[in-house]
């Protein structure tokens, strides 16, 4: 006999499968070019790695070290190893006359070149984070999504209102994300029967110091490795490694920053006025 707990999980399990189908993003004006109000503009992400890539000269192959390029100049390179392997301080400066190759984050070689059997693991590292623009209707309360492909245009039909962005996640993939929080009030206003421009969205073009920036502290989140854990923990240890993969990273964070083009193009065969934004930061 079916007792009211196994009821119960197959209610959950039958909402939680509904609620992964179902998808929030706006219908794009390529899928209904009868809309006749957008958003448009262009997302531009600069492709990163985790880590810096020092090769340091060897007598045989070339020896590979990750870690964080603290500085580089014509002298040295100011390294920190992820695994403090170079030596028993955390931070080792390298002189420059050592270096068979050092690579940034970005991916762009500063010193020397890449060894070729890194060469494709190199390319393989790069992440080219999407970006999705989470929007809430403030009248309606509404909920839809701007699903942005990086160093591409985009434009989606919208209805007319007052919204407010309520996420900001960049992805990976569907289940790696750097999940944004306290990334402050963001108000936008979207005209009937126009495009409205959002304009050319960059992140991580610019640091945390510049002004003129929306700074978007994030979370890690891996939902793969959660569903992992589900199957092995039961529904207990999926929350848990939820909980724990979710918590704050200080370190962790994107950097967006809008510029207007007036050479833009738009998808529509419509007349054209800038979005209007509103942003307050959060106090600190």
């Amino acid at each position: 006999m079916y007792t009211k707990l196994f009821y119960l999980i197959m209610i959950l399990a039958v909402s939680l499968t509904l609620v992964g189908c179902s998808s929030s993003e706006l219908t794009k004006f390529s899928e209904d070019s009868s809309c006749k109000t957008t958003i448009e503009g262009n997302y531009y992400k600069v492709a990163i790695q985790k880590y810096s890539q020092l090769y340091l000269k060897m007598e045989k192959h070339p020896k590979k070290v990750l870690g964080s390029l603290i500085s580089f100049d014509s002298t040295n390179a100011v390294f920190v190893p992820v695994n403090m392997q170079m030596g028993d301080s955390d931070t080792s400066v390298v002189p420059v006359d050592t270096i068979y190759g050092l690579v940034d984050k970005f991916g762009n070689v500063l010193q020397g070149e890449i060894p070729e059997f890194w060469k494709k693991d190199l390319n393989e590292d790069l992440i080219n984070h999407k970006l999705w623009i989470g929007l809430t209707d403030i009248r309606t309360e509404l909920y839809y999504e701007l699903r942005l492909q990086p160093n591409e245009p985009f434009a989606y039909c919208i209805n007319p209102g007052v919204y407010e962005v309520t996420l900001l996640d960049f992805y990976e993939d569907r289940d790696i994300a750097d999940k944004g929080y306290d990334f402050g009030k963001i108000i936008i206003t979207i005209k009937p029967g126009i495009v409205n421009y959002l304009g050319n969205i960059y992140a991580d073009y610019r640091t945390k110091d510049d002004e003129n920036i929306i700074l978007v502290p994030c979370s890690y989140y891996n939902g793969g490795a959660q569903s992992a854990a589900g199957q092995f923990g039961g529904f207990l240890g999926s929350l848990v490694y939820t909980i724990a993969n979710e918590i704050s990273n200080s370190d962790l964070h994107h950097v967006i920053h809008i510029e207007r083009d007036n050479n833009f193009i738009p998808e529509a065969n419509l007349d054209v006025s800038d979005v209007e934004i509103s942003v307050t930061m959060e106090e600190e």
